[in-house]
C-alpha cells in the first residue's frame, strides 16, 4: 500500500471563539479569504488535495439573511453563538460571514467539502447535550441542501466527541470524522496536555501514525496526526516543526498509513511575510515524496474510501 497525506482544514472564522474578533486577532480573522485564496492556489499548483470542514453559519451574506434561514426552517436559537451573531450586532461581519466560499470551493479541482456543524458546536461543553447536537446536524442538512451539497465526513469543533456523537452522525449519514491522535497525554490534565503537545510537535515523543481500523466506531475515522502552527518568529522552532511533520510523512510514506495534517486559516493570517512558509515546505516535502515512494494525496473522504474497501484510490 501507498501512505497518503490527507490535509483538513477547519474553517471557523469568528464562530470558533467570540472573543476573538473584540481581541488583537480580528485583523486575523479579516485576512482568512486572502489566505483562503494562496491556500488553494497552493493546493492546486502541485496537486494537492484538501477536506475544508466549514461551519455552516459562516456562509451566509449576514446576519440578517442567517436569521431568515432561522426562522423559514423553524428553528428555535438556543445556541449562544447564534444568538449573538442573529441578535447582537455589535461585532464586525467579517470576522463571522464569508460568502461565497461554497462556490469557490465547489469549483476547485481536488476539494472535499466537510461539515464543522453549522455554529461550531462543541460536544461535551456545558449545556450541549446531545438534542441539540441533532439539531445542529438538521440545521446543517437543511443547509446542505440549499447549497447542493452532501457532506459525508466531519470534523467536531475543537476535537471534542463522545461515542454517542459518533453513533449519531451515522443516523444522519455521515461516513467518516476526524478523530484524535492516540497519545498518553490525551489522559492528563490540561497543563500537562499544551506542553507535551507543544515538545511533540518539535521532537518525536508520540511516535508515528497507525493505520486506522474502520471497523473500530460505527463510521471511518480518520484521526489527525498532526497540527500545523503559525509560523513563529523564531526560525529555529519553524525548523524543526517541519522536521518533526517531515518525518511523519516520510514514515507513512514508507509504511502506507495516513498522515493527516490539520490547521485553521486564521492560524496563517498573521504577518504578511511568510504566512505560508510552514504549509508550502510541507507542500514540497510531499512532492518529493510522492515522486520517490508513490505518496498520494487525498481528502478524507477516499482515505477513508479506500479504509474501507481496501482498494487503491486513485491520486489526485
Amino acid at each position: 500500500m501507498t501512505g497518503r497525506l490527507v490535509i483538513s482544514i477547519d474553517a471557523e472564522l469568528g464562530w470558533g471563539n467570540l472573543k476573538w474578533h473584540i481581541s488583537g486577532y480580528r485583523n486575523n480573522l479579516r485576512r482568512v479569504p486572502e489566505v483562503t485564496d494562496q491556500l488553494l492556489e497552493l493546493f492546486q499548483q502541485h496537486a494537492v488535495c484538501s477536506t475544508w470542514a466549514i461551519v455552516s453559519g459562516m456562509t451566509f451574506e449576514d446576519a440578517t439573511s442567517l436569521r431568515d434561514f432561522i426562522v423559514e426552517v423553524n428553528h428555535v436559537v438556543t445556541s449562544p453563538t447564534l444568538q449573538y451573531v442573529i441578535y447582537d450586532g455589535k461585532y464586525d461581519p467579517k470576522c463571522f460571514f464569508m460568502p461565497g466560499l461554497v462556490h469557490k470551493l465547489k469549483i476547485q479541482p481536488n476539494v472535499e467539502i466537510a461539515s464543522h456543524t453549522f455554529t461550531h458546536f462543541e460536544c461535551g461543553k456545558s449545556g450541549q447535550d446531545l438534542e441539540r447536537f441533532k439539531e445542529e446536524l438538521r440545521l446543517s442538512e437543511v443547509w446542505e441542501r440549499s447549497n447542493d451539497l452532501k457532506c459525508t465526513s466531519m470534523v467536531f469543533p475543537s476535537n471534542r466527541w463522545h461515542a454517542r456523537h459518533i453513533r449519531e452522525l451515522k443516523n444522519w449519514n455521515f461516513q467518516q470524522f476526524r478523530g484524535n491522535p492516540a497519545s498518553w497525554a490525551k489522559d492528563a490534565n490540561r497543563m500537562s496536555q499544551r506542553i507535551f503537545r507543544f515538545a511533540d510537535s518539535l521532537i518525536n515523543l508520540s511516535g508515528h501514525p497507525i493505520k486506522e481500523s474502520p471497523g473500530h466506531v460505527p463510521i471511518s475515522n480518520i484521526a489527525a496526526t498532526r497540527f500545523l502552527p503559525a509560523t513563529s518568529r523564531f526560525a529555529l522552532l519553524n525548523s524543526l516543526r517541519i522536521r518533526r511533520i517531515v518525518d511523519g510523512m516520510r514514515n507513512a510514506a514508507e509504511s502506507g498509513t495516513i498522515y493527516h495534517l490539520w490547521f485553521h486559516p486564521h492560524n496563517l493570517a498573521g504577518s504578511q511575510s511568510g504566512r505560508l512558509d510552514l504549509v508550502r515546505a510541507v507542500i514540497e516535502a510531499f512532492c518529493e515524496l510522492r515522486q520517490r515512494h508513490g505518496m498520494e494525496s487525498v481528502t478524507m473522504r477516499d482515505a477513508a474510501e479506500r479504509l474501507r474497501s481496501d482498494c487503491t484510490v486513485s491520486p489526485c
